[in-house]
């Protein structure tokens, strides 16, 4: 709904009711409605009226239904989403409506430019708490925008709002709001191509790739203050092609590095990689503490872990073989850094090969038995590349014994993405070692065989 069509809806209803909802002040109008001050019983709500002239346009059942699945809402309570009163439609004015809370926040629109650095961690970490507990009750919100969340003054409290097309995963039900299937609804410059198109897999995996896309348009624009392809104006063409062709730069000296990681990668434009290289447990993760003392450390980095939900990838880019060398030769610098540098760690020999596509990282531990390490240990550090144009690493590593007794073998375990040549791995090769050496203390040298008595 247009900003005309929402003042002469305004005119027709100011001072009216709907719903039993006494109408006040506009406050503004989006896509599909106008939204109003209202209030009932003491009681005071914004009020969501639809648009009449898309019920004339796309029927009124098909809105109708798409009124009831908010009303499903009503009364649930997540802290960071929009809380709803309820949702119908009006026996008087037959308007469809939905009251919710009235927040005197205003949008994150409305405050690009201004959120400080600090503050935008906290603010992504709300919005997609809210999202995963849609998530959690097979429901994606689709319209993850800059205008459908508000924040507090002091950037403190965020809230996801507008749950106009929701859609449950369920693709029946899904089916019975979009009857048609193939008219997009959304924001496209905030949607990603497979949505746009119409081609999401109809599962959980697939709704939510599509809510990990727009949370990493929320942190675009937090991050550079400006919208996302904000230099593609003018033939809604000329925008597809940039969402399908055009990879958005997330950069800034300010905002922490693990933050501009999680924008690229919500960004990409396939959503197998979304999914692969994003999980929610990436939007609750703060950067590592240096202060917290090694156990803890160590148990911290085990617990909040989310790439260890990365999948491995069946086909691998060609990348050339000096480029692989550099990478084995930058892990190598680092784990030797760490290994020197920390009185608590050994000091390995470690040796570099490239295996295909894969970077290989070997580092022998001798035996301290004086530090209750009893037997040699190795780790197989093996870094392979992921499918796609950046130079993007998933680093594995296994580790193995001598006189170790078993026919299975050594399970792998995820260390760390290493996003370029750039990357520093430390802390993740510390908090590693720490628990491999844990683990290794007090192992025999041997297996003991039974006395023959």
């Amino acid at each position: 709904m247009n900003p005309c069509r929402a003042q002469t809806l305004h005119r027709v209803l100011v001072g009216k009711f709907v719903g039993g909802w006494l109408i006040g002040d506009l406050i503004g109008c989006g896509g599909s409605a106008a939204v109003f001050s209202a209030i009932r019983n003491g009681q005071e709500a914004a009020l969501k009226v639809i648009d009449p002239e898309l019920l004339d346009e796309f029927g009124r059942e098909q809105q109708s239904r798409r009124i009831v699945l908010e009303a499903r809402l009503v009364g649930e309570g997540h802290p960071n989403l929009v809380k709803l009163f309820e949702a119908g439609e009006c026996l008087v004015t037959r308007h469809l409506y939905v009251a919710m809370a009235k927040l005197p926040y205003r949008t994150l629109t409305a405050t690009i430019g201004s959120i400080p650095a600090e503050a935008i961690g906290k603010i992504i970490e709300q919005i997609a708490s809210a999202a995963q507990y849609l998530d959690q009750r097979h429901i994606c919100h689709r319209d993850i925008k800059p205008d459908n969340v508000m924040v507090s003054d002091d950037f403190a409290h965020a809230v996801l709002m507008d749950l106009g097309i929701i859609s449950p995963f369920d693709a029946a039900v899904a089916g019975s709001v979009d009857p048609s299937g193939e008219r997009f609804i959304g924001t496209a410059r905030y949607c990603p191509g497979e949505f746009i198109r119409n081609q999401v897999t109809k599962t959980a995996v697939g709704y939510r790739a599509v809510t990990f896309y727009q949370l990493g348009g929320l942190l675009h624009d937090m991050i550079m203050q400006q919208r996302l392809f904000d230099q593609i104006d003018g033939p809604y063409a000329r925008l597809i092609d940039a969402i399908d062709t055009v990879t958005p730069v997330v950069e800034s000296d300010e905002v922490p590095r693990h933050l501009l990681y999680l924008a690229r990668d919500c960004l990409r434009k396939a959503a197998d990689d979304r999914t692969r290289l994003v999980t929610w447990n990436r939007f609750r993760a703060t950067e590592p503490n240096a202060s917290l003392d090694a156990r803890l450390r160590v148990r911290a980095s085990l617990s909040s872990l989310s790439v260890a939900d990365v999948g491995k990838v069946s086909i691998a880019p060609r990348i050339d073989r000096t480029v692989l060398l550099e990478l084995g030769r930058m892990l190598r610098d680092r784990l030797a850094a760490v290994c020197d540098g920390n009185t608590d760690l050994l000091i390995p020999s470690i040796d570099v090969d490239v295996v295909g596509h894969v970077t290989q990282l070997t580092a022998e531990f001798e035996p301290v038995p004086a530090r209750g390490l009893y037997r040699k240990f190795r780790i197989l550090f093996q870094a392979e590349p992921v499918l796609g144009a950046d130079l993007v690493f998933l680093l594995d590593a296994e580790v193995s014994a001598s006189g170790q007794k078993t026919t299975e073998p050594p399970s792998r375990v995820r260390i760390c993405i290493v996003r370029d040549l750039n990357y520093d791995p430390s802390i993740d090769f510390e908090d590693f070692l720490y628990k491999v050496i844990a683990d290794q203390m007090g192992q025999p040298a041997k297996s003991a065989g039974r006395s023959r008595g």
